[in-house]
């Protein structure tokens, strides 16, 4: 009994030796920051931080690995890398760096300086500096300085064909290559077949493989959202009036789409980076084409919220899209779909390390200095405002502004499309437009006049005008075009040839030139149905005899013509 007992506790300590011996345990202060009150310190913190790395890939736990990596991260100056690389970036530079102390003669420590007194310290016989931080959130540490972040690569090829000296971490790019996800763990690489951790332009086989069916399967799911988005919002658009432009509707399942893409396309770029852990120039060319997609995908779907949100308040509150009130919601959904779209690539140049505060800071102020320069611009600018503002004119309308005139075909912000009746397209900025005279505006009243001979009864005409309206009203096809209908306006002037009388209607915008031609007919059938003629242009010469020689222009010129004599 006594012998089982003992194995029993021998077989336990075994196994409390094994787990303790496999598996690194974590840090008893995992947020204890490295020493970098002196450049020994520095130096010193970034080997024990990699060596604790290494270890911990070694017993296959990524996670410790993971911690003693973001330490070492904390000893380099990434302040001049994009925001958007800082950790990949920097993560690679302190394997590469690690990779060359490998294969260095390490310095005696005590010719490391361990206080403050100096303000930088080189690595003996390299490039690779320590100096202290003079401004920042990080004033006073010593860090690896930016320049050596951002040419470790190349202090990397200079080395690394020599041999790496005893004691060192041998292969722990390659190890930080090989592992998929965070941290470091050689067991997934070990069970990988050779050809797959072959490294072609800096990555395996594998990752290749990885990579490239992520992107295939991330495109094909974004082509097919965005054709069925784009097939389900597609309909036919309203036109309010002939000729007028079409009126965007909303687009739930685009919008919904575009999400979905988003989505996906940024997922498929932590993907990449986290998971298939790219590294890199092929990291950075992945990242900056995924990324660009993504934002075009959010710029897009900015404006598209923010233009069916115009659209959905204009029609909630009842408001005629053409009408002044309708373009100023759509206007001010333009506008604000810019900013959008203008903080939407600010964001995105400040991630990347583009200076994009910078850009936009220097147009704000080149465009002042534009605006002194370009005076008929915002004159056009503020002149068109007002314009909509006045509700002056409506798409579908026909205008006359003095330089111009036609049918209002499309209103930008600084210039006005019109459509003249003969087919030409006249752009006319609003500065030019002393005065609008809009000919489709609620009524129009046409106004037609005759001449009729000297001694023709003009109440009798008036009454026979009178009875032509009632019977023009009751006409199926054309009565319910008048607003008024057809009226005498009795004698309106006396010439040299006749009497002249007018007559006039009132009828809806655009129905009044169809009206104006079946009045003409109407009329002309009605007088030469009682035997009314009209007057023409007539010329009377008084002969020798005193007797009057009455007869048309032509008729006469006729005459004198055949007898040789003058003009008349």
């Amino acid at each position: 009994m006594t012998r089982y007992l003992n194995l029993c506790l021998a077989t336990v300590a075994l196994l409390v030796v094994l787990v303790g011996g496999g598996a690194m345990a974590a840090p008893s202060f995992p947020l204890e920051p490295a020493d970098t009150s002196s450049p020994r310190g520095t130096y010193e913190s970034f080997l024990e931080a990699l060596e604790d790395a290494y270890a911990a890939g070694r017993q296959n736990d990524p996670e410790v690995s993971q911690l003693a990596l973001d330490r070492a991260l904390r000893l380099l100056d990434t302040s001049q890398l994009p925001p958007r690389f800082v950790q990949d970036r920097g993560l690679e530079a302190a394997l590469l760096m690690k990779e060359i102390l490998d294969k260095l003669e390490r310095p005696d420590p005590s010719a490391i300086p361990a206080d403050g007194t100096v303000e930088r310290w080189r690595v003996p016989k390299t490039e690779i500096t320590i100096a202290r931080k003079l401004d920042g959130p990080r004033k006073g540490e010593y860090l690896f300085t930016a320049e050596t972040v951002a040419r470790m690569r190349s202090f990397h090829e200079r080395v690394k064909a020599l041999p790496a000296i005893s004691g060192s971490t041998p292969e722990i790019y390659e190890m930080y290559l090989s592992t998929p996800g965070q941290g470091l763990a050689s067991a997934w690489s070990e069970r990988l077949p050779e050809w797959m951790k072959v490294a072609f332009a800096g990555q395996a086989v594998w990752q290749w493989i990885a990579t490239g069916l992520v992107l295939l399967a991330a495109g094909l799911v974004s082509a097919g959202l965005l054709l069925i988005g784009g097939a389900i919002d597609r309909r036919p658009a309203s036109t309010a009036t002939e000729g007028g432009p079409r009126h965007r509707r909303t687009s739930p399942a685009r919008i919904v789409s575009l999400i979905a893409v988003a989505f996906i396309t940024f997922a498929a770029q932590y993907v990449i980076d986290q998971s298939i852990n790219l590294t890199g120039t092929v990291l950075e060319i992945v990242t900056y084409l995924l990324d660009a997609a993504g934002y075009i995908m959010l710029g897009w779907l900015a404006v598209l919220v923010v233009m069916s949100t115009a659209h959905i308040l204009i029609k909630l509150r009842g408001l005629d899209p053409d009408a002044a009130s309708g373009r100023l919601a759509r206007l001010a959904a333009s506008g604000l779909s810019v900013l959008f779209v203008v903080g939407l690539f600010v964001h995105a140049g400040q991630a990347f390390g583009l200076p994009a505060y910078s850009i936009v800071t220097g147009l704000g102020v080149g465009g002042i200095a534009i605006g002194f320069g370009a005076q008929t611009l915002v004159r056009d600018i503020f002149s068109g405002i007002f314009f909509l503002v006045d509700d002056a004119f409506r798409p579908g309308e026909y205008l006359d502004v003095g330089v111009g005139k036609g049918f209002v075909e499309r209103v930008s912000i600084r210039s006005v499309q019109l459509r003249h009746h003969n087919g030409p397209l006249q752009t006319i900025p609003f500065g030019e437009i002393k005065k609008v005279n809009n000919f489709s505006r609620d009524w129009v009243v046409m106004k037609l006049s005759f001449r009729l001979p000297f001694g023709t009864d003009t109440e009798y005409v008036r009454k026979l005008i009178k009875t032509l309206g009632q019977e023009l009203l009751e006409d199926p096809e054309n009565g319910p075009k008048f607003l008024e209908p057809l009226k005498s306006q009795g004698i309106y002037d006396v010439d040299d040839f006749g009497i002249i009388m007018r007559v006039k209607f009132m009828t809806r915008p655009g129905e009044q030139f169809t009206l104006r031609r079946m009045v003409n007919l109407k009329i002309q059938e009605l007088f030469k149905r009682v035997g009314i003629e009209f007057a023409g242009r007539e010329v009377r010469v008084h002969g020798d005899a005193g007797r009057d020689i009455a007869g048309s222009a032509s008729e006469i010129g006729t005459d004198e013509a055949k007898a040789g004599g003058g003009a008349i």
